[in-house]
Protein backbone atom coordinates (compact mmCIF):
# COMPACT_ATOMS: atom_id res chain seq x y z
CA UNK A 1 0.00 0.00 0.00
CA UNK A 2 1.54 3.25 -0.89
CA UNK A 3 0.75 6.36 1.48
CA UNK A 4 2.10 9.93 1.66
CA UNK A 5 5.65 10.00 3.63
CA UNK A 6 4.87 11.40 7.24
CA UNK A 7 8.47 13.16 7.09
CA UNK A 8 9.85 15.35 4.50
CA UNK A 9 13.43 15.60 4.30
CA UNK A 10 15.57 18.02 2.23
CA UNK A 11 16.01 16.21 -0.62
CA UNK A 12 12.09 16.05 -1.33
CA UNK A 13 11.65 19.75 0.42
CA UNK A 14 14.28 20.26 -3.02
CA UNK A 15 12.63 18.43 -5.09
CA UNK A 16 9.16 20.41 -4.31
CA UNK A 17 9.85 23.76 -4.21
CA UNK A 18 12.76 23.48 -7.01
CA UNK A 19 15.28 24.68 -4.73
CA UNK A 20 18.91 23.63 -3.64
CA UNK A 21 19.39 21.33 -0.41
CA UNK A 22 21.15 23.71 0.96
CA UNK A 23 18.03 26.25 0.49
CA UNK A 24 15.87 23.03 1.64
CA UNK A 25 18.01 22.83 5.13
CA UNK A 26 17.10 26.45 6.06
CA UNK A 27 13.26 26.00 5.15
CA UNK A 28 13.45 22.60 7.58
CA UNK A 29 15.28 24.35 10.22
CA UNK A 30 12.62 27.70 10.01
CA UNK A 31 9.62 25.02 10.11
CA UNK A 32 11.07 23.06 13.04
CA UNK A 33 11.82 26.17 14.80
CA UNK A 34 8.31 27.26 14.94
CA UNK A 35 7.11 23.56 15.91
CA UNK A 36 9.33 23.61 18.78
CA UNK A 37 8.33 27.20 19.90
CA UNK A 38 4.23 25.63 19.48
CA UNK A 39 6.23 22.57 22.34
CA UNK A 40 6.47 19.95 19.52
CA UNK A 41 9.21 17.86 19.50
CA UNK A 42 10.69 18.10 15.90
CA UNK A 43 13.82 15.70 14.15
CA UNK A 44 16.33 17.60 12.77
CA UNK A 45 16.67 17.34 9.20
CA UNK A 46 12.94 16.46 8.66
CA UNK A 47 9.46 18.46 8.73
CA UNK A 48 6.17 17.19 8.78
CA UNK A 49 4.34 16.68 5.60
CA UNK A 50 1.23 18.21 6.84
CA UNK A 51 2.78 21.03 8.31
CA UNK A 52 5.01 21.56 5.50
CA UNK A 53 1.81 21.50 3.30
CA UNK A 54 0.17 23.92 5.66
CA UNK A 55 2.97 26.72 5.21
CA UNK A 56 3.10 26.64 1.52
CA UNK A 57 -0.35 27.58 0.32
CA UNK A 58 -1.39 25.55 -3.28
CA UNK A 59 1.45 23.16 -3.29
CA UNK A 60 -0.91 20.22 -3.08
CA UNK A 61 -2.46 21.52 -6.19
CA UNK A 62 0.77 21.49 -8.31
CA UNK A 63 3.26 19.15 -6.21
CA UNK A 64 2.97 14.89 -6.16
CA UNK A 65 3.79 14.01 -2.66
CA UNK A 66 6.07 11.57 -2.49
CA UNK A 67 5.44 8.14 -1.44
CA UNK A 68 6.71 5.43 0.48
CA UNK A 69 5.69 1.49 1.50
CA UNK A 70 3.76 1.12 4.65
CA UNK A 71 2.41 -1.73 6.02
CA UNK A 72 -1.68 -2.75 5.38
CA UNK A 73 -2.16 -1.77 9.02
CA UNK A 74 -1.06 2.75 8.48
CA UNK A 75 -4.00 4.38 7.17
CA UNK A 76 -3.50 8.12 6.01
Amino acid sequence: MKATKIWLKATDVSSLLEVSQTFAYGIISKLNKELEAQGYLVIPGKVPTKYFMEKFYGIEDVCEMPEEEREEWFHA
